[in-house]
C-alpha cells in the first residue's frame, strides 16, 4: 500500500464528513443561535470567560485536544495491531463518534452557560450522577496529567536540544499575550514577532542542548518541573498565556501537518509494516484494546472536558462551534493518519522495532524525519522539529488539564467543602496525586489505564449529551449508539487491564493500577445506570 494513496483517501473522506455529516448535526441537533450571547460574553470575567476570535480559539482547542495522544496512540496501535486496523478505527471513530462527541459536548456546555460536563450531568441526569461523574473525571484527569507530563519529560530526556525551545515558547507566549490584548498591536505584527522569537529559541536549543547524564533521574526532574509549570500556568488569566501560547503553537502544529502531507506526497512511502499484525498483542486482544490505545485521533473523552472546560467559555458565537468542535477533531484524525504512515512507511520493519523499544516518541520522530528528507530537510532537523511539535502539543494539554481539574474540584466539590473553592488549593489537589503516580509508575503501564479511563469519560459524556437532547426534544441516536459502543469497549478494557495488573504472567502485581481500574469501572457503571434511568424517564415525559 502506498502511503500517499492512504492520505489522499483520508483527506477526501474527512472533507466529505465535515460538509455533510457535520452539517446534518448542525441543522438537526444544534441549530446555532448567533443572536444569543454566548457565555464568553454573558459571563465575561477576564480570567476564564473571555471571547476569542475563531482562529485563536481553534488554535487553543486543537492544541489542547491533540496533546501527545494522536501521536503516541497510533504508534502503539500500529506496532501491536497493524496500520490497516488503526486506520480503519481512525476513520470510523473520528467521523461517527469522536467528532460528534466533541462538537455536541461543546454546544451543550455553551447552552448551559459554559458549565462543565459534570454540571450538565447534574441537570440532565441527577445530582448522584454529577458527584460520581465528577469523581470519575477527576481521576481521569489525574491520569491525563500524569501520562502527558511523563511523555513531555521523555522528550526532554531524549532530545536535550528541545529544552530551550520548550520553555522559551512559554515566555514568548506571555509577551504575545501582552502584545495582542494590551498593546493593541495588529495581530499579524504580534504573530510575526512572536514566531521569529520562537525560531530563535529553536536555534539556541540546537546550539546549546541541555542534557542530564542519568536518564531515569532526568525523567523525574523534568516531570516535576513540567507539573509545577502546569500548576502555575493553570491559574494565570487565559489571555496572558493560554490563548496566545495555543495560538502560536497552532502554527507549528499546522506546519507539521503540512510538512508531513507534502513529504508523503513527494516521497510516496510504501507501508512495509503489516496491515494486520495480530489480533492479540502483549497489551491484549484487538477488541477492546485498540479502541483505548488509539484514543486521540479517533475519540477521546478528554475532548469533552476541554469543550466544556475552556473552549465553551471562549466561544464568540454559536455558529463557530462546528469548526471548533467537529473540525478540530477531523484535523486531529488527519494528524493521526500521518503518524500511521510515518512509522509504517517511513521506517523499515527493523528500524521501527528498534526505535519503538527505545521510545515511542523517538519512533515517531525518526519516521517523520524520513518522510520529509526528500524536501531537503536533514534527518536531524526533521526529527528535532517533529518532536518539538509533540512537546508543543503536550504542554498545551498539560496545563489545560490542570486548569480543567481545578474547575472540577471547585465546581463539584467546593459546594460541600468550601475551602476547595480556592483555586490554589484546588490546583494542588490536581498536581499532588499526579506527582505521586508519575514518580512511581512508567508511562507504558499508565497509558492503557489512561486510555481506558479517557474512553469511558467519552462514553459517559455521550450518554449525558443524549439525555440533554431528549430533554430538548432533539434526535438522540446520533449520540446514543456511539455511547453504547464506547461504554462496552471501555468497561471491557478496564476489566482486562485490572485482571492483568492483579495477575501478571510475570513480575510483581501492580496493585495501585489494578485498584484504579476497579474503581473507574464502578464509577462508570454507576453513572451509566443513572443516565439510563434518566433517559427512560425523559422519553416517557416526552411521549406523554
Amino acid at each position: 500500500m502506498n502511503g500517499a494513496i492512504l492520505l489522499l483517501f483520508g483527506m477526501t473522506v474527512f472533507g466529505l464528513a465535515y460538509k455533510y455529516y457535520a452539517g446534518l448535526l448542525e441543522n438537526r441537533l444544534v441549530q446555532p443561535r448567533d443572536e444569543v450571547p454566548t457565555p464568553a460574553h454573558g459571563r465575561m470575567d477576564g480570567n476564564d470567560y473571555y471571547p476569542a476570535r475563531s482562529t485563536i480559539l481553534f488554535g487553543h482547542h486543537f492544541s489542547s485536544i491533540a496533546g501527545a495522544g494522536p501521536i503516541l496512540g497510533p504508534v502503539m496501535g500500529v506496532f501491536y495491531f497493524g496500520w490497516a486496523a488503526v486506520s480503519l478505527w481512525i476513520f470510523v471513530g473520528s467521523i461517527f463518534i469522536g467528532a460528534v462527541h466533541d462538537y455536541l459536548s461543546l454546544m451543550v456546555s455553551v447552552r448551559s452557560e459554559g458549565e462543565s460536563m459534570a454540571e450538565v450531568a447534574r441537570k440532565a441526569v441527577g445530582n448522584g450522577a454529577r458527584i460520581a461523574f465528577s469523581i470519575f473525571v477527576y481521576a481521569g484527569l489525574i491520569l491525563v496529567i500524569t501520562s502527558f507530563g511523563n511523555a513531555a519529560g521523555q522528550t526532554l530526556v531524549h532530545k536535550g536540544d528541545l529544552v530551550i525551545p520548550t520553555f522559551g515558547l512559554i515566555l514568548v507566549a506571555m509577551g504575545a499575550g501582552w502584545m495582542i490584548y494590551r498593546s493593541r498591536l495588529p495581530l499579524w505584527v504580534s504573530t510575526v514577532v512572536s514566531l521569529l522569537l520562537v525560531l530563535l529559541c529553536v536555534a539556541m536549543g540546537y546550539r546549546f542542548p541541555m542534557t542530564i547524564a542519568d536518564p531515569d533521574q532526568a525523567l523525574k526532574i523534568w516531570f516535576v518541573v513540567l507539573i509545577f509549570y502546569a500548576a502555575v500556568a493553570s491559574v494565570l488569566p487565559v489571555w496572558f498565556l493560554l490563548q496566545p501560547r495555543d495560538y502560536l503553537s497552532s502554527y507549528f502544529l499546522f506546519m507539521g501537518i503540512a510538512l508531513g502531507c507534502l513529504g508523503i506526497f513527494v516521497s510516496r512511502p510504501v507501508l512495509v509494516w503489516p496491515a494486520f499484525r495480530s489480533f492479540h498483542s502483549s497489551e491484549g486482544p484487538i477488541w477492546p484494546m485498540l479502541g483505548v490505545i488509539v484514543a486521540c485521533g479517533a475519540i477521546s473523552g478528554f475532548h469533552s472536558l476541554v469543550s466544556g472546560g475552556t473552549s465553551s467559555k471562549q466561544l464568540d458565537k454559536e455558529s463557530d462551534g462546528k469548526k471548533i468542535g467537529y473540525g478540530s477533531m477531523l484535523v486531529e484524525a488527519g494528524l493521526a493518519l500521518i503518524v500511521v504512515i510515518a512509522v509504517a512507511g517511513g521506517l523499515s520493519r527493523i528500524e521501527f522495532e528498534e526505535s519503538f523499544h527505545q521510545s515511542w516518541i523517538v519512533a515517531y520522530g525518526q519516521g517523520f524525519a524520513s518522510l520529509i528528507e526528500k524536501l531537503g530537510i536533514s534527518r536531524d532537523w526533521g526529527s528535532l522539529f517533529a518532536i518539538l511539535v509533540v512537546n508543543v502539543f503536550v504542554l498545551t494539554t498539560l496545563d489545560t488539564s490542570v486548569r480543567i481539574c481545578r474547575f472540577v474540584v471547585q465546581e463539584s466539590f467546593g459546594d460541600y467543602v468550601s475551602p476547595l473553592k480556592n483555586k490554589y488549593l484546588a490546583t494542588s489537589l490536581a498536581i499532588g496525586p499526579a506527582l505521586a503516580l508519575g514518580l512511581t509508575n512508567k508511562l507504558k503501564d499508565i497509558w492503557p489505564v489512561f486510555g481506558s479511563a479517557n474512553q469511558l469519560i467519552a462514553a459517559l459524556a455521550l450518554i449525558v449529551v443524549s439525555c440533554y437532547l431528549v430533554g430538548v426534544k432533539r434526535p438522540v441516536l446520533y449520540t446514543l449508539i456511539p455511547a453504547v459502543v464506547m461504554l462496552l469497549t471501555t468497561l471491557a478494557a478496564l476489566g482486562y487491564k485490572g485482571w492483568t495488573f492483579f495477575c501478571p504472567g510475570q513480575g510483581e502485581p501492580k496493585r495501585m493500577l489494578a485498584c484504579i481500574c476497579i474503581a473507574l469501572m464502578a464509577l462508570g457503571a454507576y453513572v451509566a445506570v443513572e443516565a439510563i434511568w434518566a433517559l427512560r424517564r425523559l422519553r416517557r415525559q416526552r411521549s406523554a
